[in-house]
């Protein structure tokens, strides 16, 4: 299991939700400046992927030794691994989860996000904890 150890996820908000904003006004600006050119649906495209980039709702980005994982989509998994057994380590530049539910096992692969939130200040750092089942 994961625990922030330095840095906050509030702060973290904050600073996303500054960059989503940001990204928010470009979308306006492209929509006004290429209106009724059919470059419109491209230009859009690529300024509203930013946008949901910066959407701390969907992705919440911590860091764990070298590599910057989805914390949001790690918890929603880790708790659907209630009573499964299951073991986290770091290979290359990913987090590898793997389990075993009874019959079922299987493994997550989180990738490092690292290269796609260069601009984040205040990313917070994450080790793991033993937890004792």
């Amino acid at each position: 299991m994961l625990t922030i150890i330095r840095g906050s996820l509030p702060e973290l908000r904050k600073e996303m939700d500054h960059y989503k904003k940001q990204q928010q006004d470009n979308v306006r600006f492209v929509k006004k400046e290429y209106k009724g050119n059919s470059v419109l649906s491209k230009k859009v495209a690529e300024a509203e992927k930013l946008v949901e980039k910066y959407s701390f709702t969907k992705c919440t980005p911590v860091r764990i030794d070298h590599i910057v994982i989805n914390y949001k989509l790690y918890t929603a998994f880790i708790k659907k691994l209630k009573r499964a057994h299951y073991t986290e380590k770091l290979v290359d530049w990913k987090l590898v989860i793997s389990y075993k539910d009874g019959p079922a096992t299987g493994k997550l692969e989180l990738f490092d996000i690292s290269t796609a939130y260069t601009k984040l200040q205040h990313i917070p750092t994450a080790v793991f904890e033993e937890v004792s089942r």
